[in-house]
């Protein structure tokens, strides 16, 4: 850092020198004029786009976050001027990039589309009175349609199927299938209200569903919590499902079908469009023969 000049030194060395500068030769002033004249242009024309950005009301700034769709890129060159884009350039990437739609936007994926969360599963229970232990084990669709509060689906001991239970998230639907019964199939739709937590079943000894290996600090079975939406004029039958799921049919891949013992197992979003479209068109045939 150079020493802090005094007042003196300072109006001294301000004064004008009195010894001439030496004579520069014609060709060095033609240079330094020259090299002047094109920062001058070069700052003024990055002047003029700096003045355009910013401006996202629509006013049309080449680099503007909102501007009119028809301004168009601008690059400065060589000579200070400005120019079109070339193609390929960056900055005709970015525009291109921003236009061009991702390949897999609106493509299905598990048979739901991309920009939908919500998933679909099927759960059984059985609807007929059964007795474990002196506890009642058995519940059906009236059950939770009669229910003042979200119902705990507790009891399941297979690990895929909790899993399963452990994947849902809040807002979900389900089948609610009737197993062990005259009619097994889907007698309606619940939905997913409450997320996986610890199954409190599991530590109650006088449960049927009392595990002595399950702990507190890591429990081993969850469940989660869910509420009624809907029930079917009639039970949609295994047997109906099993003739959708015969080979090129709707329903060939259904988790169900391939894993008949499994308690809860998951719906793709095809599927479950599938089934609500042939048991609204059923519904609808008997309204109309009424």
């Amino acid at each position: 850092m150079p020493p802090k000049r005094t007042a003196a030194q300072a109006s001294v060395d301000d004064e004008p020198s009195s010894t001439p500068p030496p004579k520069r030769s014609r060709r060095a002033v033609e240079q330094t004029t020259a090299a002047s004249t094109r920062s001058k242009r070069t700052h003024a024309a990055v002047n003029g786009i700096a003045s355009n950005s910013g401006k996202g009301d629509g006013a049309g700034g080449a680099h503007s976050v909102g501007g009119d769709n028809k301004a168009k890129d601008v690059v400065i060159s060589k000579g200070g001027k400005k120019a079109k884009a070339p193609r390929g350039s960056r900055s005709e990437t970015t525009k291109t990039t921003e236009k061009r739609k991702s390949p897999n936007e609106g493509k299905m994926h598990d048979g739901q589309p991309h920009d939908q969360e919500k998933r679909y599963w099927l759960m059984k229970a059985e609807p007929d009175l059964r007795l474990e232990d002196g506890v009642k084990v058995s519940y059906s669709i009236d059950d939770l349609q009669n229910a003042r509060d979200p119902e705990p689906w507790d009891g399941v001991r297979n690990f895929v199927a909790r899993n399963n239970m452990r994947a849902m998230k809040k807002g979900d639907l389900a089948f609610f299938y009737h197993s062990n019964c005259k009619t097994p199939g889907i007698a309606g739709v619940m939905k997913i209200v409450g997320e996986a937590s610890a199954d409190k079943s599991q530590f109650d000894s006088r449960s049927p569903y009392y595990d002595a290996k399950s702990n507190q600090e890591d429990p081993r079975w969850s469940v989660v919590h869910v509420a009624f939406d809907r029930k079917f004029n009639d039970v949609l039958s295994l047997t109906q499902l099993k003739d959708f799921g015969k080979d090129g049919g709707a329903l060939k891949d259904m988790q169900i079908l391939r894993i008949s013992r499994l308690s809860v197992s998951r719906v793709s979003g095809e599927e479950w469009e599938f089934i609500m479209e042939h048991v609204d068109g059923i519904t609808k045939v008997s309204k109309a023969d009424v």
